[in-house]
Order: C-alpha cells, then sequence, then structure tokens
C-alpha cells in the first residue's frame, strides 16, 4: 500500500469512514480491536483521529468489514448509516436477524454507491418531495384513496393502468428503487429507507413475481408520503395493523387499481351481457399488472363481487365463475401442448396411451401450424405423418375462440405463443392441460389457475397400469420419447424415480 496515499488523509475523516464501516458491519469497537490484535482504547483511538492507523491494520480491517482498501481509502460521499433506522424492525424475525441486517448493508451500499455515481457525473435525479400526509382521526382508507387520486393526476396517469410502474417512481417522484435478494429468504418482501442525501430509496425483492414487486413499491412509496422518515420493512405474508399499514396498503390498492377505470374496464368486459369469469378476471389482473387475489379483492371492495369470492379463489375454487364459453368438447377434455404431443408421438403407441384417458383429446391448431411439425421435423425422421396420425388417433385441432383472445395475450407475456393458447383454451374451457414445461406449471400457479395439469410421465404411467402392460414394451416407449423427442423428466418430478427404474 501507498503510505503516502495514507498519510494524506485526515486521521478524523478516515477514523468517521472505519467507524461507519463497522456500524454497518454490526460489529463493537471490542469485536474489531480482537480482529486486528489491538486493544479497544485503540480501536477507539483510531476510530476519533486521535492514533492513525497502520497500512497492516488497515488491511486487516477491510478484510473483517467485507470492503476493499479502495473502498476506505477513496473519498466517497458520506451516507447516514440505515441499521439504527431498522433497528425496531428486526424484532419480526428473531431468529434470523443477521441475514436480515445483511440485506440492510447491502441495501445501503446500493444507495451509497448510487450517490457516488450521480456525483461522478454531475447528474443528481430530480426529487418531489410533497408535504408528508397527516395520519390521524381521519380515516386511512379514505385518506389513501385521496392521495392516490391526487398523485395520479399530478403524474398525469388518469385512471388507466400504469405500464413502466418503476420509471415511473423514479423519474417522476426521484425515489431510487432497487431489485436486490432479500432475506430472511421467504419473509421480506421490500425495505423503505430516508436519506437525506438521496431521499426516499425502496429495495424490491427481485425473486418475487412481477406483480408483487409492483405492489411492493407502491406500498413504499406510500411510506414516503406518510411516514418518510421511518424504516419500513415490508413482510411476504402476514398483515400489520398500524395506522401507517394500513394507509401503505390502501394507498398501494387506489393508486394501482383506481375506482373508476376497474369499474369501467369491468363493464367493458360485461358489455354482452355475458356472466363476469375467471378468465375475466385474469385479464384484468393482467391489464393492471397485479395479483388476481388483489384484483378479486378489489372488485369485491368496489362491490362487483360477492363478498368471499377473492378467499374461494385464493382456496382453488374458481369455477364459482362459470366458464366464458361453450365447450367444443364435453366437459373434463384433455389439450395437448407441443412438448406433450411430440413426446407421446415419438412412439407408436400413442394412439394407446390417448385412449386410455377415457376422454377427447384435442391439440390448439395454431401449436399444430407454427410449432408442432416444424418440432417433429427438427427430432425424428419419421414425422412426415404426424398431422394424419393426431387425426387417426382421435385427436381434434381446435381454434382459438374470439372470446378466448385476451386471455391468450395475458398468458403470452408469460409463456410461449403455444404454451399460452393451450393454457387459455384449458382455463377458458375447464380442461385438462398436457405439458411438460415447469414454467407453465409456475405460470399458472401464480395467476390461481387451478386447471388439471399432467405431464408425459403421468400419461404413460396411466396407460401402463390400466392396459398391464408388458416391461419390455414400456421401456421401448420410454427409450423412443428419450431418443427420438429427447424428454426425461427433471430430477424434482414426481415420476422421476418411476421413469428411470422402468427405463433400467
Amino acid at each position: 500500500m501507498d503510505v503516502t496515499q495514507l498519510d494524506a488523509i485526515a486521521p478524523q475523516a478516515l477514523g468517521q469512514r472505519l467507524q461507519d464501516t463497522r456500524k454497518r458491519r454490526g460489529l463493537t469497537q471490542e469485536e474489531a480491536a480482537s480482529a486486528i490484535g489491538v486493544a479497544r482504547t485503540t480501536m477507539v483511538a483510531i476510530e476519533k483521529g486521535e492514533r492513525r492507523v497502520r497500512a497492516g491494520e488497515l488491511l486487516q480491517l477491510a478484510q473483517v468489514y467485507g470492503q476493499s482498501v479502495n473502498d476506505l481509502l477513496r473519498d466517497r460521499p458520506h451516507l447516514l448509516p440505515f441499521a439504527p433506522q431498522f433497528r425496531s424492525q428486526r424484532i419480526q424475525w428473531p431468529e434470523a436477524s443477521t441475514v436480515f441486517d445483511a440485506s440492510i448493508r447491502e441495501f445501503e451500499t446500493l444507495c451509497q454507491d448510487y450517490l457516488e455515481l450521480e456525483q461522478l457525473v454531475n447528474a443528481p435525479v430530480a426529487r418531489y418531495e410533497p408535504a408528508e400526509v397527516q395520519l390521524g382521526r381521519t380515516d386511512a382508507n379514505a385518506l389513501a384513496e385521496s392521495v392516490a387520486q391526487h398523485e395520479r393526476s399530478r403524474l398525469n396517469l388518469g385512471d388507466a393502468p400504469i405500464a413502466l410502474l418503476r420509471i415511473l417512481l423514479e423519474n417522476g417522484i426521484g425515489l431510487r428503487i432497487f431489485y436486490m435478494e432479500l432475506k430472511p429468504s421467504g419473509s421480506l418482501a421490500g425495505l423503505y429507507a430516508y436519506s437525506p442525501e438521496l431521499g426516499g430509496c425502496i429495495a424490491v425483492n427481485r425473486q418475487h413475481p412481477e406483480e408483487r414487486r409492483r405492489w411492493t413499491m407502491v406500498h413504499e412509496y406510500g411510506h414516503f408520503l406518510a411516514d418518510r422518515q421511518r424504516a419500513d420493512a415490508l413482510p411476504d405474508h402476514g398483515s400489520r395493523r398500524a395506522e401507517e399499514e394500513r394507509f401503505a396498503d390502501a394507498f398501494a390498492r387506489n393508486f394501482l387499481l383506481p375506482k373508476n377505470g376497474v369499474v369501467r374496464r369491468f363493464q367493458q368486459l360485461r358489455a354482452t351481457d355475458k356472466q363476469f369469469t375467471f378468465a375475466d378476471l385474469l385479464v384484468l389482473a393482467h391489464d393492471y399488472g397485479v395479483s388476481v387475489e388483489a384484483m378479486a379483492l378489489r372488485l369485491e371492495e368496489v362491490r362487483l363481487l360477492q363478498p368471499g369470492t377473492a378467499d374461494k379463489i385464493k382456496a382453488g375454487n374458481h369455477k364459482i365463475l362459470p366458464p366464458v364459453v361453450e365447450r367444443v368438447l364435453p366437459h373434463g377434455g384433455l389439450i395437448l401442448d407441443a412438448c406433450c404431443a411430440i413426446n407421446l408421438f415419438a412412439t407408436p403407441y400413442a394412439g394407446n396411451i390417448l385412449a386410455a384417458i377415457r376422454q377427447p383429446v384435442a391439440i390448439a391448431q395454431f401449436v399444430v401450424e407454427k410449432e408442432l411439425l416444424h418440432l417433429a421435423a427438427l427430432l425424428s425422421p419419421d414425422a412426415d405423418d404426424l398431422a394424419e396420425r393426431l387425426e387417426q388417433c382421435g385427436v381434434v385441432t381446435v381454434p382459438l375462440q374470439e372470446e378466448e383472445e385476451a386471455l391468450f395475450l395475458a398468458l403470452a407475456a408469460q409463456l410461449d405463443d403455444g404454451e399460452a393458447m393451450s393454457a387459455a383454451i384449458a382455463i377458458a374451457r375447464n380442461w385438462t392441460i398436457a405439458a411438460d414445461d415447469r414454467r407453465v406449471v409456475t405460470v399458472l400457479g401464480r395467476v390461481g389457475a387451478m386447471v388439471g395439469m399432467v405431464t408425459t410421465p403421468k400419461l404413460i404411467k396411466l396407460w401402463a397400469e390400466q392396459s398391464a402392460i408388458d416391461g419390455f414394451i414400456l421401456r421401448s416407449v420410454l427409450t423412443d420419447i428419450e431418443s427420438k423427442a429427447r424428454f426425461r423428466p427433471w430430477r424434482s418430478h414426481p415420476l422421476y424415480t418411476w421413469w428411470h427404474s422402468s427405463v433400467g
């Protein structure tokens, strides 16, 4: 280390920097002193600037604090530590306070880096800080609705859905928003802290789905408006009944789901006097970028759905909302996505396997025309007769109905077109979908679509058990699928062990 560089820094400035860094790591002076082999009184003197830190000691402290020497030596902007702001929040995770503290430190580091970058390029973000909302005797829900309407009006949003929410909050408000992994894992949705140097700062759990991240951002935006100086750690689950929490939740609900806009869109979906369905609810939630449960609760609140509807949907009972279209096939039909169809038709027993289902089987017309024949040609030299084999096996090709197009578009934002179309048909017509992509399972589970779902291994096992298939034939079927369709169940698949023991 260049000792002259160390000597050039004022001991008081470096001591203050070392003290701030130590506190961010959650260490006492005694612990830091012990780590570098000096007395606590020496550490006190170093942090006060009364005793200059030596080069070797600085190197050791950098390692103990998890910082580079460069971070400690260079002139960085000063940011007040966040840890004291979150001290009262730690009690929510008494058994995981260490990882919670680590998230706070990372959040603070990102904010400090942001401030340093602003100063380096001389481009500070414009900040809008209105007078804080005064919480008191006024009903929190009514106040939150009024504030949300005012903010929407100020930002020229009207009552339409907000597409680029993060950009809006950063550029229109001046909030600093960071997506990061927050711990305790599965317990922490977001963090909010206020810094005089930066203003409002928000950390959002990047592992959450987008609709949850959007809700977290606006919830913490509510804290910025009503409780600016107090830090907030938002749990992933559960509710907190403090007045500021009721306001933040109500603000998020009214800002993301403005009453007039939601009511008008609801009425548009029922313009033909048809029954409002689960598919309509899914489209509405997608339009506004919120979860299905949040949209259902909002519709209950504005008296467009019966009380308790959201609870029933959360429990998996979406049949309270009848299907949107008359079924082309009888109730309980099965629709194949492209990958599952390729797997089955890689064997000469596809017709036998599908016959064992004892239900009508369909495939989306789009999947046949745009995906299935192309994939089959790539994977198997015997794929030329695939369309004919579909017909011979009784697989009906079905088009997407006009009433299902909005649902398809909502799902296509998260799935491939073929998967989205197959899933839209399954949801709208209350069929079972046969799919082998784990992403389909994840997305349908996230939106609350409780459709039946099977995979290639499930279909083959059903056929093998019902028809008492010889082990040699079963092995040849599975081997054909592995070699021609290049499919094997993933290790966490419930039938992974059965498949591999059957292959031998």
